[in-house]
Order: structure tokens, then C-alpha cells, then sequence
């Protein structure tokens, strides 16, 4: 993969039902996509620091 600049970034949406949880893969999906965005929140605020 080549780095792209600046970075493409994508709106990523999920729809659940609101009367029952996610299924499993649902959940498991909107896990990593919250591990994803608090990381590249830590880098930002790390990198921004002095």
C-alpha cells in the first residue's frame, strides 16, 4: 500500500434495532471501529503535545 496524502477518510455508519442488542458480528464491528477512532484520537493528542 502507498500512503495517500492527504488521507481519504470515510463515514462508516451501523443500524441496529433499538428494542435488541447487535449480533455478534455487529458488535464485534462497531468494537474495532471505536478502537480505531480512540487511537487515532491518542495519536493526535499525543503528537500534538509538546
Amino acid at each position: 500500500m502507498l500512503p495517500i496524502e492527504p488521507p481519504i477518510y470515510r463515514d462508516l455508519c451501523a443500524v441496529v434495532p433499538g428494542r435488541r442488542p447487535p449480533t455478534g458480528p455487529a458488535q464485534a464491528l462497531l468494537d474495532a471501529v471505536l478502537d480505531a477512532v480512540a487511537a487515532d484520537e491518542d495519536s493526535a493528542t499525543s503528537s500534538a503535545a509538546p
